[in-house]
């Protein structure tokens, strides 16, 4: 009964069993033995409740109310729910002016328009260490980027990468955050080869 409903569960957000395994790090092995019978820890029961917003007793087959009970004096911090945006793992700059993205994944954020935010899969170590590679960066789709927030950058038709930015009258500085590397810096007509994809708002780390 148990992956009965998974599978139903999943058909119905759009997804199949093996790529919620993949979104939520656990092992496809697991997805195997349930398949032929077992059912999940008790922990790994509460993720996937959680993740799709249901009951315990629901995913077990013991109830047929999808609904999840809220705990009492509970209240909605996120009224428009957790929307798919798609894990970009590479975003360049074609020669016709567009960008070019290569989606690895996708994994869910709370924002309040999903088209306006993607997921930066983070390559390389220079924001280290407040940000690791393999970390996913949410970024806020905006050609405008304050003073002194960390952006998705693309500068020489190369791959965007994260930067801090610092604008100085025609100067632009893009700074990492890791002391090894050094910072970026255009000034005037230079500042025609910058893209800025747009600016970081979350952090998403999996722990391994």
């Amino acid at each position: 009964m148990f992956y009965e409903r998974l599978k139903a569960l999943c058909k119905e957000h759009g997804t199949t069993v093996t790529a919620l395994l993949s979104t939520l790090n656990i092992s496809p092995a697991q997805g195997t033995w349930w398949k032929k019978g077992s059912s999940p820890k008790y922990e790994t029961l509460v993720v996937l409740a959680q993740h799709f917003n249901v009951s315990v007793d629901y995913l077990m087959g013991k109830d047929d109310n999808a609904s999840a009970p809220k705990p009492q004096n509970a209240y909605d911090i996120s009224p428009q729910g957790f929307c798919k945006l798609p894990i970009i793992g590479a975003i360049s700059a074609g020669y016709d002016g567009v960008a070019h993205e290569e989606i690895v994944g996708y994994a869910y954020a709370d924002v309040p328009c999903p088209s306006s935010y993607i997921y930066l899969l983070v390559k390389g170590d220079s924001m280290y260490p407040d940000i690791k590679q393999g970390d996913l960066a949410l970024i806020e789709k905006t050609p405008i980027v304050p003073n002194g927030s960390i952006a998705a950058v693309i500068y020489n038709g190369d791959e965007a990468t994260l930067k801090k930015v610092k604008k100085e009258g025609d100067t632009l500085i893009l700074s990492p955050l890791n002391t090894e590397y050094e910072p970026l810096i255009f000034h005037g007509d230079e500042l025609k080869s910058v893209k800025f994809v747009g600016k970081m708002v979350e952090i998403k780390r999996v722990y391994k």
